[in-house]
């Protein structure tokens, strides 16, 4: 009964030695299947490798997809803010041309020059968003995703800037046409 214990001992110890004799490191490990081991294993690394590729490259389109939304949108809220800013100065120039027929007395200069301030400015603002959206396809386009979103939120963000300092100037030119015909009365009926 001893007998048998000692030997699978035996066997065991030689498994785990640093060195095992060549008849037992063959008969545990084949030559052949430690070739095959490692071309299984650059297999795999490839693999590997080609699916990393293939899902940066299909991260990289999604962000691109959510790039353009994000632009498609802020464009199109910064042209429908264009579009109302110029039918306030439409409607403001209306208003200056009624008032200066009916009133010959009233000094309009500072009004007609912050208009027109306005109106260059609504100007620049318009040419930078035709500007922007030309140059947004070769933006999107090369490699460097994450600096050219930042490039597009400071631009966009330079236009609204933009667009608020016009809001100001006819505001501030409401209330001074608005001040121009303070304390006056109408008196036809």
């Amino acid at each position: 009964m001893k007998g048998f214990l000692i030997a699978p001992v035996f066997i065991v110890s030689f498994l785990f030695t640093s060195n095992p004799p060549n008849y037992v490191r063959t008969a545990i490990f084949p030559p052949q299947r430690s070739e095959n081991r490692v071309t299984i294993r650059e297999e795999l690394r490839q693999r590997i490798q080609q699916n990393i590729a293939t899902h940066s490259e299909r991260l990289s389109k999604i962000k691109q997809g959510r790039i353009k939304q994000y632009f498609s949108r802020m464009i199109r809220r910064l042209e429908a803010a264009v579009e109302r800013l110029e039918r306030l100065i439409l409607r403001i120039e209306s208003r200056l041309t009624k008032i200066k027929s009916s009133e010959q007395d009233l000094d309009t200069t500072k009004v007609e020059a912050d208009l027109f301030n306005a109106k260059n400015l609504l100007e620049s603002a318009k040419s930078d968003i035709q500007i922007t959206r030309d140059d947004f396809d070769k933006l999107i386009g090369s490699d460097n995703l994450k600096e050219n979103f930042k490039t597009i939120i400071e631009t966009v963000h330079n236009i609204k800037q933009q667009l608020i300092q016009v809001h100001k100037i006819l505001v501030q030119v409401i209330g001074e046409i608005k001040g121009l015909r303070a304390g006056r009365t109408n008196t036809s009926p």
